[in-house]
């Protein structure tokens, strides 16, 4: 559709990530979670688009919440430069089998 985010062969369309922005905000408000699973951080957010604006404004994390980034290998040291990640964890999905 016009205005949608083409990466490889998906296409995003902008209004879900509004709708996304509004519920990330509520969730890192939220006193009861202190996990927030953004699944993925990729080549949209490289661009500036996709979740970009809602990270760029998410750090620093408040003291009670951990942020896990689902983030394809070949593009970890580019997010983690990107946004200046400090305290980094690694998790493969070897790890979960």
């Amino acid at each position: 559709m016009e205005g949608d985010s083409i990466v490889g062969r998906f296409s995003f369309d902008p209004n879900g990530f509004v709708t996304g922005y509004s519920w990330l905000h509520e969730h890192m408000s939220d006193p009861d979670i202190r996990y927030v699973v953004l699944d993925e951080v990729g080549k949209l957010e490289l661009v500036g688009k996709g979740w970009d604006t809602w990270l760029r404004s998410a750090f620093p994390l408040p003291v009670d919440k951990t942020l896990v980034l689902v983030i394809r290998r070949t593009l970890l040291d580019e997010i983690i430069t990107k946004y200046q990640l400090d305290e980094v964890s690694v998790v493969d999905r070897e790890y979960f089998t």
